[in-house]
C-alpha cells in the first residue's frame, strides 16, 4: 500500500478523534439499563401492545421468498 502524505494527514482527524469516541461509547454502555425481568408479565404485555397481530391469524415468516 503506498500512502501519500496528504492522505496520511486527512486521516488524522479520525485517528484523534478516536480516543474520545471509545470514552463516549464506554460511558454510555456503563449507563445502559439492565435488561428487563422475563417473569415481569406487565412488561411482555407492553411488549404484545406493540405489535397488532390478529388472534384469529397464523403468522409465518417468508423472508426467504423477498425481493430484496
Amino acid at each position: 500500500m503506498n500512502t501519500s502524505r496528504r492522505s496520511f494527514c486527512l486521516s488524522l482527524p479520525a485517528v484523534v478523534a478516536l480516543p474520545a469516541s471509545w470514552t463516549a461509547f464506554t460511558t454510555a454502555l456503563r449507563a445502559a439499563p439492565s435488561a428487563p425481568d422475563a417473569n415481569n408479565e406487565n412488561y411482555w404485555s407492553l411488549v404484545k401492545r406493540q405489535f397488532p397481530l390478529e388472534d384469529n391469524l397464523v403468522y409465518l415468516n417468508a423472508a426467504n421468498v423477498c425481493t430484496a
